[in-house]
């Protein structure tokens, strides 16, 4: 009776182990997945700032280029360019600025 209940515990002892190796191994996979994540999120928001920095100079050289052409119905070219401004901020256009064609 004794020796069953031994080899029974060093059963589920021998178990136990084998389940901590595999939990062992699923955490440092875990680890080294978030480092990797980690340093791809890094190189995310430095290209993200790099692009932004671009669409920023693209945008105010848009804005400067465009300012020179006259609003339909827009007389005032502070005006203008305010609007063209604001609609390049928000990623939207004017359209019909320029005619292109006959």
């Amino acid at each position: 009776m004794r020796e069953t209940e031994l080899r029974q515990l060093r059963r589920q002892n021998t178990e136990y182990e084998e389940q901590n190796a595999i939990l062992g191994k699923h955490v440092d996979n875990m680890k080294q997945a978030i480092e990797k994540l980690e340093v791809e999120a890094t190189q995310q928001r430095s290209n993200n700032a790099a692009l932004q920095q671009h669409l920023d100079l693209l945008r105010t050289t848009l804005v400067a280029n465009f300012s020179r052409i006259p609003l339909p119905g827009c007389h005032d070219s502070r005006i203008a360019q305010r609007s063209l401004s604001f609609c390049m901020m928000r990623g939207s256009y004017v359209p019909n600025l320029v005619k292109i064609g006959p």
